[in-house]
């Protein structure tokens, strides 16, 4: 005999969600003609729907209820989670990776869908490096997945979190930053000279006076390496000034293309213009 929902209201005079007492299940309401949709249009919440056994991708699957509908009903994500779908339902039933990571769940969760790293690049969402630490992401992982230094860094991902897990910077590179992430992440000369990294390697770099003041490299150390001249020292940050201040003589500015008004304007006086063999014109002209 196919009850229909009126008669249980009718037999029982209770409403529908009044069912769960008698202990039923789903399939005997699906066998007496009740279907679950008709239990959400009666009312029917996520404590009414575990009692009948039933799950979010039931709901889903049967009366074709997405994120929203769920969420209405009491379902969380974590409640979808435990459900063991896969990543395509995942995604049909309105959630996303992103929900993943900032709910809590665990790296296996989102294996265990079908998710994998590489999907982590297309997750439009600013997430920590803490975040990822969370679902027990690892930094090896996001490598072997193919990330590179755009890809960690939308994550908030520097390189200073590589050095802190004592990757060698040479590896570090590999991934895209430079030298001069390497130097602002806290790398030291030492580890830079065990990269056998010339400082033309550092000026190509990027690096400029801020990173080789970091380095404790002075200008004269530059100079014993690299052919510079008063303009391309300039180009990287340092003025005739700073020049000075690091022990260049006057003789040795003057060898780096600077001119009589240039040293005039530094401090030096005529007699050192004079000393150097400018000209009376030249003088004349600082």
């Amino acid at each position: 005999m196919r009850f229909e929902i009126e008669d249980f209201a009718n037999i029982f005079g209770r409403q529908l969600k009044d069912i769960v007492l008698f202990g039923l299940r789903e399939r005997d309401l699906r066998q007496a003609g009740i279907s679950l949709s008709d239990l959400v249009a009666d009312g029917f919440t996520k404590e009414h729907f575990d009692k009948l056994g039933v799950n979010a991708f039931n709901l889903y699957r049967s009366a074709h209820l997405k994120r929203t509908e769920l969420e209405y009903l009491g379902y969380t994500i974590q409640d979808v989670v435990a459900c063991e779908i896969n990543k395509r339902t995942f995604e049909n039933m309105g959630y996303c990776l992103k929900d993943l990571i900032t709910s809590g769940c665990s790296k296996d969760d989102f294996l265990d869908m079908g998710f994998t790293f590489d999907d982590f690049k297309y997750v439009q969402a600013n997430f920590s490096r803490q975040d990822l630490r969370s679902l027990g992401v690892t930094l090896a992982e996001l490598i072997e997945a193919g990330f590179v230094k755009e890809d960690f860094l939308h994550y908030g991902i520097s390189a200073e979190d590589f050095i802190e897990e004592m990757y060698p910077e040479g590896d570090i590179l590999k991934l895209g930053f430079t030298i001069k992430d390497l130097v602002a992440a806290g790398t030291t000369r030492r580890r830079i000279d065990a990269m056998h990294l010339t400082f033309q390697d550092l000026i190509d770099g990027g690096c400029q006076k801020a990173e080789f003041d970091d380095l404790e490299i002075s200008v004269n150390d530059l100079l014993s390496q690299v052919s510079l001249s008063g303009s391309e020292l300039e180009g990287l940050g340092y003025s005739i000034s700073d020049l000075i201040e690091q022990g260049l003589r006057v003789e040795e500015l003057k060898n780096l293309g600077y001119q009589a008004h240039d040293l005039k304007d530094a401090g030096f006086s005529q007699d050192d213009l004079v000393q150097l063999g400018f000209s009376e014109e030249e003088i004349a002209q600082a």
